[in-house]
C-alpha cells in the first residue's frame, strides 16, 4: 500500500481517519509499511475561511525569534 493509493481510496479528508489508524496499527507487524509509521495528513476544511497572510514555516529549535 502506498500513500497515494491510501489518499485516493479515502475520497474525502474525513474518510482518512480510520484507514490511517488501521495502517499505523499494522506497522509493527509489517516491515513494508514502515513508511506509514510517521504518516500525517494535514488539511484545511473547505468551510473554514483561509487565514490572512502568507504561510510561513515555524522557526527551528536552534533559531531565535527575530
Amino acid at each position: 500500500m502506498e500513500a497515494d493509493w491510501l489518499l485516493a481510496d479515502a475520497r474525502t479528508a474525513h474518510g482518512l481517519g480510520e484507514p490511517i489508524r488501521s495502517l499505523r496499527a499494522l506497522v509493527p507487524e509489517r516491515a513494508d509499511l514502515a513508511w506509514a509509521e510517521t504518516l500525517a495528513v494535514l488539511y484545511d476544511p473547505p468551510d473554514r475561511p483561509p487565514y490572512a497572510g502568507r504561510l510561513e514555516a515555524p522557526p527551528l529549535f536552534d533559531e531565535e525569534d527575530p
